[in-house]
């Protein structure tokens, strides 16, 4: 993993998660100077995935659907296709969902309650999903580009159409920064990084 290159950006999604008002954030880190254009096929390596933290989404195909459909409309735009038979890059995922308490500084004029965090405190409990998204040289077996999004899955859960916006966001947003760029230019290398 040394290799990958820390593109360390950060981005607060556009949108807000219904109720308790915690943010998504997504990003995403590859390889330095790795030429994304050379790449033409895809596909899912399923041995690789990892779902844990919540039995409603071990079996369920609303968070993979909508992943598998945003992801591969991404790469599709950059000119990247699926291929079952000997693609180039295999992408997998890791979602996990757990508990997760925020503790803000809250407003004195705002008229919160104190918090049992002590005065001028909110608290915002949710449930947090995570996933992690890897891109893998199927001829070296070797990561060359890893995607994260987190934020608040409560919503999502509920309704398969909120998981589908939700997911299609967090993976526009690890896209924004992907070497390939979309459009004709597509299959031109990437800008150095």
């Amino acid at each position: 993993m040394s290799s990958i290159h820390r593109a360390a950006w950060t981005l607060v999604l556009a949108f807000v998660s219904s109720g308790c008002g915690v943010a998504t954030s997504a990003g995403a880190d590859y390889q330095a100077g790795l030429d994304f254009g050379r790449f033409e096929t895809f596909d899912w390596d399923e041995s690789a995935i990892r779902r844990g933290g919540d039995v409603r989404l071990e079996n369920s195909p609303f968070f993979e659907d909508a992943l598998f459909d945003a992801i591969q409309q991404e790469l599709a735009n950059r000119g990247i296709r699926r291929a079952e038979t000997s693609p180039q890059l295999l992408v997998h995922y890791h979602l996990s969902v757990q508990d997760h308490i925020e503790v803000y500084e809250a407003n004195p004029e705002s008229n919160y309650p104190n918090s049992e965090f002590g005065g001028g405190t909110t608290v915002v409990q949710y449930e947090e999903g995570v996933f992690v998204v890897h891109f893998v040289d199927a001829s070296r077996d070797e990561d060359l580009w890893i995607g994260w999004a987190r934020g608040n899955i409560g919503p999502a859960m509920a309704d398969a159409g909120e998981m589908r916006t939700w997911v299609g966001q967090a993976v526009a947003r690890m896209f924004e920064d992907f070497p390939v760029t979309t459009g004709e230019g597509a299959r031109s290398p990437n800008d150095g990084r």
